[in-house]
């Protein structure tokens, strides 16, 4: 390995809301978990509002003295003047009783449980709401007042019943994805080490951390497909978890298209990501009450290829033809050192090229879907050259993608995104999770929920034949024709 070198493996920014990132550290953070929740009325002088909880995990109380239908963003409240801390309790099996005692002029909040209790003065001249975070675990909140429930204003991972009267989570591990914005090939390794995160300087009964690959930047589906709760929400390879589930090191190494991980004096397991890995691909992890940190043991993480190679201006109608020209005027030297190079050294020196090119416009979201839409091509153009003529009748992800992104105004304004999420939730080809973000979404932003649902689609493998019952059964063939014009029905 002398032609290798270690390296610091930063975390990217882009990470679930309960993951806390710091340059090579991942931790798991329980300030936010989706979970809020508010009273649907103000409390009132000489008020007891009484909360049941019952489950196992963590709940924080504060008081919120602003009407939750005002708030843009139910995960910003925490930064907002009008929001209070009250107390955090520790829910364990039989939970308990909460009251929440407003005094009789109307000036100070008191929080009670057993024997805990504190208090926080208020305006009197100002309404206040009572506010509960589920931060964790398969809690059930109930509110115990009669004509007094949960406000329909709530965080996403909230369950709520019709009455609004209980609530829970829908994931009790929740938006603790994160990942490695660097692709790993063949013979790269990582060292992971794996550290619970301590409450009351005790370490959790339970912790371990998932692991998954995608041949996709995560930035993408990470940025499109909300509320992601867990590595299931993604178009991922899940690699078996038994693994990373105590404190100590893990050695990750990737081995043609298989990635071998290891820890401590347990066996290693092996799993086959089905990816090719001429292409490499990302490393993604959730986190369950740990703190994970990573040293990448391989190529140097920059490209030795400097993106100034390639005009700037082309960034902005960036294709392959923008490339591809760009090296032949100023990097043929690279790419075509001898006559006798492969073809695969000439796709992998465009790819280290794009690659440069990402990072240097890291910031900029639609870049970076270009970017991905060219390797995909790039692929596209290296696997039929390296193999023999065969019609498919699968889809693949980045085909549906670019097809749906040269068609996105159109479809836009045609797409029933509700019929459609409810067939394609039926041919399994979106979870359940997804299909009701997409009705909820409605409800308050239909143009984003046809957004989101057209976001769903570029990041899965659909089957040609599927897609197309799915268009005919709920009526919506003009959208067929829109993405597959060749095939019109």
């Amino acid at each position: 390995m002398a032609d290798r070198k270690s390296t610091t493996s930063n975390f990217s920014k882009i990470c679930g809301q309960n993951v806390k990132v710091k340059a090579d550290t991942a931790e798991w953070n329980i300030s936010y978990s989706g979970g809020r929740l508010f009273t649907c009325q103000p409390i009132t002088a000489g008020q007891t509002i009484v909360f049941n909880l019952f489950g196992s995990g963590h709940v924080e109380f504060g008081l919120f003295c602003k009407d939750p239908e005002e708030l843009m963003n139910v995960s910003s409240i925490e930064n907002q003047n009008e929001f209070k801390y009250l107390q955090t309790t520790r829910v364990h099996k039989i939970g308990g009783k909460i009251h929440v005692i407003c005094s009789d002029d109307g000036s100070k909040v008191t929080f009670r449980r057993d024997n805990q209790e504190c208090c926080s003065n208020i305006d009197v001249d100002k309404k206040t709401w009572i506010t509960a975070n589920l931060l964790f675990g398969n809690i059930t909140a109930q509110i115990e007042n009669p004509y007094m429930c949960f406000h329909r204003i709530k965080g996403e991972n909230i369950n709520l019943t019709e009455t609004k009267s209980k609530a829970n989570l829908k994931t009790i591990n929740p938006s603790t994805v994160c990942y490695i914005p660097y692709r790993l090939r063949t013979n790269d390794q990582l060292q992971l080490h794996l550290t619970p995160v301590k409450f009351d300087g005790r370490p959790p009964s339970v912790y371990f951390v998932k692991m998954a690959v995608s041949e996709y930047d995560p930035e993408i589906f990470m940025n499109n497909l909300k509320p992601i709760h867990c590595l299931e929400d993604l178009p991922v390879t899940i690699i078996p978890p038994e693994v990373c589930s105590s404190e100590g090191d893990i050695h990750v190494e990737i081995c043609d298209n298989k990635v071998i991980t290891k820890q401590s004096s347990l066996p290693e397991v092996v799993a086959n990501t089905g990816i090719d890995v001429s292409r490499g691909f990302y490393c993604l992890f959730e986190l369950y009450r740990v703190k994970l940190s990573c040293l990448r043991i391989g190529p140097a993480l920059e490209s030795n290829i400097s993106s100034q190679n390639i005009p700037s201006s082309n960034l902005n109608g960036l294709s392959l033809s923008n490339l591809t020209n760009g090296l032949d005027q100023e990097d043929s030297h690279r790419i075509t050192r001898t006559k006798s190079e492969s073809q695969k050294g000439k796709f992998d020196q465009i790819f280290d090229i794009i690659e440069a090119l990402e990072k240097e416009h890291c910031d900029k979201l639609e870049i970076r879907e270009d970017f991905e839409c060219v390797k995909c091509r790039l692929s596209e153009i290296k696997n039929k050259l390296s193999s023999s003529s065969i019609i498919h009748t699968q889809i693949t992800e980045s085909e549906i993608a670019m097809k749906i992104r040269e068609n996105y105004s159109q479809l836009l304004i045609c797409i029933d995104p509700l019929t459609l999420s409810d067939h394609l939730f039926q041919e399994n080809m979106i979870s359940f999770d997804n299909h009701q973000h997409v009705r909820n979404k409605w409800q308050v932003d239909p143009t984003n929920a046809k957004r989101d649902l057209l976001a769903m689609l570029m990041v899965r493998k659909l089957d040609k034949h599927v897609l197309r019952k799915v268009f005919t059964n709920c009526k919506q063939e003009h959208v067929h024709d829109i993405l597959f014009p060749e095939n019109a029905m």
